[in-house]
């Protein structure tokens, strides 16, 4: 089999490039989250210990929240280990050795 091209070589970098800036602030974005769950959970106690009120709405948004740190960190996961098992394949491969044989 032959070596890549380099425009395809190209494009496999620009389209991981792509990838990584995409998900670039995506800790960031995670640690963001965690502290609305955080406070959501602070609120619904605070509504829950005060007479007449009710913390079930921020409980049920706490929860959701967690849910969703949950999906986004297993993609997250799935990113980083498809990264570290691609990224071999995409270096290009070392010329034939002499004698024609692969």
């Amino acid at each position: 089999m032959g070596q890549p091209s380099p425009q395809w070589l190209a494009e496999q970098q620009r389209a991981e490039q792509a990838v990584i800036d995409r998900f670039a602030d995506l800790d960031r974005v995670i640690d963001r989250v965690e502290a609305l769950v955080r406070r959501a959970d602070e609120t619904a106690r605070v509504l829950a210990a005060t007479p007449n009120c009710d913390g079930t709405p921020r409980l049920q948004e706490a929860n959701d929240l967690r849910q969703v740190l949950e999906i986004v960190k297993h993609h997250q996961a799935n990113l980083d280990r498809v990264h570290l098992l691609e990224e071999p394949s995409r270096r290009p491969k070392p010329a034939a050795r002499a004698g024609g044989r692969p």
